[in-house]
């Protein structure tokens, strides 16, 4: 029980915003109560790390694997570094809402701490059955709080665009689940990895094709952070996961894809017009080096990335007002993400320890490049916090401060560096990067730019167009082939139709069930 303490905390907290709402609706200190339920759950994470390992059962169905395994959670060196990320950026998302508390509302809150529960979920999901429900929940959460906010037809559009992909994911995760042996991640065997693959690839490109409904205006920003990257942890930790089972689903095609899509997502971040439209591509970013590191069945250089690339790009995008303060603190962020000795990252240059592929280094390049973005978005141009009480500015900073820390303290206490050992993993790695970013920015600085014939052609095979239109035509055809239902149901007869389809679904399942 102690396993679902930050959860429950969480869902506390919105639960009491919730009733003030109700029975008092003049109540205007919603803001410290979801202080203290973010306070708290981020203060249980790190209470429970003293516990490891934990477990604790879901829900309670039978003892079959597969479909049928039960759900449960289980808090280990992989979902606690997850859940420290992902309780940060709740207590960061609060906290920096103090300087846009003008446009903030408590209701986006509210949903807030709510999909910082369900992401919760997803990360210490013990199995890959808990991790389909819970992430399915997220999307749901999503997809329902987007439909009531926005009222554009095009990024409604887009947020069904993106819900279309999420559920495709959970269908190729499934099927991945299927074809395993067992109940665990380690029993997907090398055809349930490539499914898993499959799911991660979906989601992502699903959060690319429905860029439009991310964010929409009406939506403020650090509810759009939070719903962002709760639902990127999901990718990530199963990324990790699939690292920490070593399977065995290596291939070059694989690696090739890997890196088109790191470079792809890497071009589209480094071009973006601010940091809110290269959101999408971060993520996809990250995720493809994550996947090179599961690729090599590395967990730890995995881990390491997907924490620094959740807390370092969340820091990034709730840093809406900005001033010469501010400086360092990007400027630690980037070095953070430079894989240099004692950084955060630097077990991911564990993967360049020789003898390596040659073909590895291809990623120092889209690498440099996020790197290079990131810095460019953080040095970019946004209204300093002026006018506000001293506690306001004090909130804001400490948030950003928060997000900065977490890699660390999660590398620290994870024993992925030590000042007694700075040079454990290639420290060459981190000079190249840097050096090639410094290279890009010189390029660019001297108005090196692409030809036009190939930027006309980059923008017609850049995969976000044709992923948006693949998912429209999937979209289009799940609804015309839920027509048919749809009438039945809504016929004088729709009562009995549910009842036989009810009826259908159990004794098909009950059938299943005995035959295992």
């Amino acid at each position: 029980m102690l396993l679902g303490i930050p959860v429950l905390l969480l869902l506390l907290a919105a639960a009491v915003m919730v009733a003030l709402s109700r029975w008092r609706p003049q109540f205007a200190y919603h803001w410290p109560v979801a202080l203290a339920g973010a306070l708290l759950a981020w203060i249980s994470v790190f209470v429970l790390r003293s516990r490891m390992p934990l477990s604790l059962p879901v829900l309670t169905w039978g003892q079959q694997g597969g479909l049928l395994a039960t759900p449960g959670l289980i808090l280990d060196a992989v979902s606690w570094q997850f859940a420290l990320a992902l309780a940060a950026l709740m207590l960061a998302v609060i906290l920096t809402d103090a300087g846009r508390y003008a446009s903030a509302q408590h209701a986006s809150w509210i949903v807030g701490l709510l999909a910082g529960a369900l992401g919760l979920l997803t990360v210490l999901s013990g199995d890959p059955v808990t991790l389909v429900l819970s992430w399915t929940a997220l999307d749901l959460l999503v997809l329902l709080f987007l439909l009531w906010r926005v009222s554009d037809e095009g990024a409604r559009e887009a947020a069904i665009t993106a819900f279309a992909g999420a559920v495709l994911s959970s269908l190729a995760l499934l099927a991945g689940i299927a074809l395993g042996s067992g109940t665990d991640f380690a029993a997907l065997g090398s055809g349930g990895a490539l499914f898993a693959l499959l799911a991660v690839g979906l989601r992502l490109g699903g959060r690319v094709a429905g860029a439009k409904a991310l964010l929409p205006p009406n939506v403020d920003r650090g509810l759009g952070v939070a719903l962002y990257f709760t639902q990127l942890a999901g990718p990530l930790v199963l990324l990790v996961r699939l690292g920490e089972a070593a399977l065995p689903f290596s291939s070059l095609t694989l690696f090739v894809l890997l890196f088109l899509a790191a470079l792809y997502a890497a071009l589209v971040w480094l071009r973006a017009e601010d940091e809110l439209a290269g959101r999408p591509f971060w993520g996809l970013g990250v995720a493809a080096l994550v996947g090179l590191a599961a690729l090599h069945a590395d967990p730890n250089a995995a881990l390491a990335l997907a924490t620094a690339g959740i807390a370092l790009g969340a820091l990034l995008l709730l840093a809406s007002a900005r001033q010469r303060g501010l400086l360092p603190v990007f400027l630690l962020a980037f070095l953070a993400l430079s894989t240099l000795p004692l950084s955060p990252t630097s077990p991911w240059a564990a993967l360049y320890t020789p003898p390596f592929s040659p073909l590895l280094l291809a990623f120092a390049l889209p690498y440099a490049l996020l790197l290079l973005g990131y810095l460019r978005q953080a040095l970019g141009w946004q209204a300093p916090l002026s006018g506000v009480e001293r506690w306001v500015g004090t909130a804001y900073h400490l948030g950003l401060a928060v997000l900065l820390l977490v890699p660390w303290g999660a590398a620290l206490l994870s024993g992925f560096i030590s000042i007694s050992s700075p040079l454990a993993y290639p420290f060459w790695l981190g000079l190249v990067l840097i050096g090639l970013t410094g290279v890009v920015w010189l390029l660019d600085r001297r108005g090196l730019k692409l030809p036009p014939a190939w930027a006309a052609l980059w923008d017609r095979i850049s995969p976000h167009r044709w992923l948006g239109g693949l998912a429209r035509w999937l979209y289009g055809l799940l609804a015309r082939a839920l027509d048919l239902p749809v009438t039945l149901l809504e016929g004088q007869a729709g009562v009995l139709w549910t009842f036989l389809l009810v009826a259908l679904l159990f004794s098909l399942l009950g059938q299943f069930r005995a035959g295992r």
